[in-house]
């Protein structure tokens, strides 16, 4: 259910900008349980949630700019948290007339002042996410993610790769990255993912290392925190879940940092965003994995499973990324080899895929050439498995099992 009150605002300037955040806001689809009420009465603008765990989008403190602008003051309550915006305040959060969606954002406090607040550990972000009345389920939910974390088998730092690359590595060489690779070859021009042949190492994530400061970044590999699952797929079938969980100094980041190049993140002050993005995997995994999955532990009705936390933590391309600095080894060189895997993971749907080419092909008809190699491929690798003794898993993303 959804009402508007009258739209009244004298000031025009102020008219347009709560105009706009409006329109925004009545374009987000609602819930099948939520209700939904805006009342612009002469100059106040109230929103109001019917599920009080859903947070105010970043673009209302326009709305808000165009209410202290207006002159006076604008009460914002979510179930959560209550405050009064001036025009003072708005000025020290970084949010201008310019503000507007799609427009250039200057500071942090553009976003969401209580998640991206980079004054403020994550650990006292978090303290800050239930300000309001006591909620048993939210306290039961983040006990049971720490336990999870923390207990075995626990979080792993996981890296996926492809058949090709995976098979290397089982045969004696080094994973190695991009900075690696290129440096290897003589030339920038070395060829990686996402890149043509001549492009080497990208501009973007030269830009985009340095912001995070990886230095030297042939010394960083990215990982993704994984409870279980078949990891980030995108980057390969094959997900190699390392030996030992990183050291408690290690950086790690609630999102793929390549965000940072995108709207509403990329017109930000950069050393701010940076800080607000980061923490390091000793103090800061449980609070930053509990605010990432703040729309799972948040429930007001029940306790979340574990298959539910796992999959929320890593989803598709939306994880928290682990910088892992290795150094070379002086006897083995540079890059990540065998002896730091535990083990492999495979997607279920993969391994069907392949046993589905081999039944086609054993009755006759000829599948196509990439599906060759792909089988091909696979069944190298799994050669590969058996001489070295690497446990191998069959996991399925549908259940988390």
């Amino acid at each position: 259910m959804l009402t508007t009150g009258a739209f009244d605002i004298g000031d025009a300037h102020a008219k347009a900008l709560a105009a706009r955040a409006c329109a925004e806001f009545l374009a987000i689809p609602d819930p099948v349980t939520e209700e939904k009420r805006i009342s612009l009465d002469g100059q106040v603008q109230l929103v109001e949630y019917g599920v009080p765990s859903r947070r105010l989008r970043p673009n209302g403190l326009c709305a808000s700019y165009a209410r202290a602008e207006a002159g006076g003051k604008e009460r914002v309550t979510d179930g959560r948290r209550t405050g009064e915006m001036t025009i003072d305040t708005l000025h020290r959060a970084g949010v201008s007339p310019e503000d507007e969606p799609g427009g250039p954002m200057a500071a942090i406090g553009a976003l969401d002042p209580l998640y991206f607040d980079d004054a403020k550990t994550w650990e006292q972000r978090r303290a800050s996410w239930r300000s309001g009345p006591r909620d048993e389920f939210w306290i039961a939910n983040n006990r049971d993610l720490a336990n999870r974390l923390a207990h075995k088998p626990g979080a792993h730092a996981v890296i996926n790769i492809g058949a090709h690359a995976l098979l290397r590595v089982l045969r004696g060489q080094r994973y190695k990255n991009a900075y690696l690779l290129a440096k290897e070859a003589g030339t920038t021009s070395y060829a990686v993912i996402g890149a043509t042949p001549a492009s080497g190492v990208e501009a973007e994530r030269k830009t985009v290392d340095a912001a995070f400061g990886l230095n030297p970044p042939e010394e960083y590999f990215f990982a993704a925190v994984s409870l279980e699952g078949a990891g980030v797929r995108y980057y390969g079938e094959y997900c190699m879940e390392l030996r030992n969980p990183p050291p408690p100094s290690t950086q790690i980041v609630d999102r793929d940092t390549y965000e940072v190049l995108f709207e509403p993140l990329a017109s930000l002050n950069r050393a701010s965003l940076v800080k607000a993005l980061t923490g390091l995997w000793g103090p800061d995994l449980c609070p930053m994995a509990a605010l990432k999955i703040s729309h799972v532990l948040d429930r007001s009705d029940r306790i979340t499973t574990n298959v539910v936390q796992a999959r929320a933590i890593l989803n598709g391309e939306e994880y928290l990324e682990i910088h892992l600095r290795v150094p070379p080894d002086p006897a083995l060189g540079a890059g990540i080899g065998i002896d730091k895997i535990a083990g492999v993971r495979q997607d279920a749907r993969d391994v069907a895929a392949a046993e589905r080419i081999d039944t086609v092909f054993a009755s006759g008809v000829r599948p196509r050439t990439e599906e060759i190699l792909f089988s091909l491929r696979r069944r190298s690798v799994e050669r590969a498995f058996a001489e070295e003794g690497l446990r191998t898993r069959i996991v399925c993303e549908e259940r988390g099992t």
